[in-house]
């Protein structure tokens, strides 16, 4: 089988015929056989776009015996951008979290305002953590307040089990969400740096301040990157009396604003998980759904073209959000993470 897959995806990238016949026979041989694929197949089936191949994968993953290749089609196919929010909610329940977590962080980027509360619901009846821990994230990204305030909530307790929490409040939180990270990050036993990062994309002046304390925990190069994602680049790193107004959202240097996210996401610098960052933020912040979703590796000049039909895409949104401050669907927050207006 191993064999097959290989040669079969060797003629799909040399544009042969029968290529794509082949790879869609050996997969629904294993889901006929109720066989495992053999370890290469991931690796070789995320080199595949063909639109021919990736809606074969589709009927896979919905035949009746799909479950044998589900977890392994269903990640790629979302991430492809394949599936509907109607077939990713028909995941939420499924037994397997290998297939419900996949679905549910797909349904962050595809999903509708209206699926928020459902996810929510689901969160708070799933028997697992993990699960759970990612309908929250997802219901946050589509605009749920009481999804937003559960992750506050629950995140001090559930820091160790889950990123996806901690990736809610780096997207979607405000200036008060930087000291809950940073408090977090100086416990024994997370990833301090993964934490930092989170904390420096909400772009407050005063993490800076407290990146000395945290020199012992996280790494130098840790260390320099959270500054220069509030400060910026330069020689002289501002501190003190020097730092930026707290008040003002910071991106690089600069007021935080939709078309300075756009600019990042285009740099040929930024780093890869700020890029998938950045680009899910960009749908919390302005309460729009991106036209496309943003695949986590590209060449420069694909992510250049891509990010000019985001920057039409989000032009009004741009012109609405006031660079500097902290905003959630497109309405500004207040410090303490409560909406304005919000009862």
């Amino acid at each position: 089988m191993e064999d097959r897959l290989v040669a079969s995806a060797a003629l799909i990238h040399l544009g042969a015929p029968g290529g794509v016949e082949k790879m869609m026979s050996t997969l629904d041989g294993a889901v006929a056989e109720n066989r495992n694929l053999p370890a290469i197949a991931g690796t070789i089936l995320r080199t595949l776009t063909d639109a021919a191949v990736l809606d074969g994968m589709r009927k896979l993953l919905f035949k009746p015996a799909g479950d044998v290749l589900g977890s392994l089609l269903l990640p790629l196919l979302a991430q492809q951008g394949v599936l509907s929010s109607e077939q990713l909610l028909q995941f939420v329940s499924h037994p397997s979290d290998d297939f419900a977590v996949p679905a549910v962080e797909a349904l962050a980027w595809f999903g509708d305002a209206r699926d928020a509360q459902l996810l929510l619901a689901s969160a708070r009846k799933t028997p697992t953590l993990r699960r759970a821990n990612a309908l929250l994230f997802a219901a946050v990204t589509l605009g749920s307040v009481e999804a937003l305030a559960e992750v506050r909530a629950q995140l001090p307790e559930r820091v160790a089990s889950s990123h996806h929490l901690v990736e809610a409040l780096a997207i979607a939180g405000d200036s008060s969400d930087v000291s809950r990270l940073i408090a977090l990050a100086e416990q024994p036993g997370v990833d301090a740096d993964y934490l930092l990062l989170a904390a420096a994309n909400l772009g407050c002046a005063d993490t800076v301040q407290v990146l000395s304390a945290l020199a012992g925990r996280v790494r130098r190069e840790t260390l320099e990157e959270a500054r220069r994602m509030i400060v910026g680049d330069g020689s002289a790193h501002p501190s003190g009396d020097a730092l930026p107004a707290p008040a003002i959202r910071r991106l690089r240097g600069e007021p935080w604003s939709v078309s300075g996210l756009l600019s990042r996401l285009a740099a040929p610098n930024e780093p890869v998980q700020s890029q998938r960052r950045l680009a899910l933020e960009i749908r919390v912040r302005t309460g729009l759904a991106p036209p496309t979703k943003f695949p986590p590796l590209m060449s420069v000049p694909t992510r250049t073209e891509l990010v000019a039909s985001w920057t039409a895409h989000f032009a009004k949104a741009n012109g609405k959000l006031a660079p500097g401050g902290w905003y959630y669907q497109g309405r500004p927050v207040e410090p303490a993470g409560r909406e304005k207006g919000a009862r």
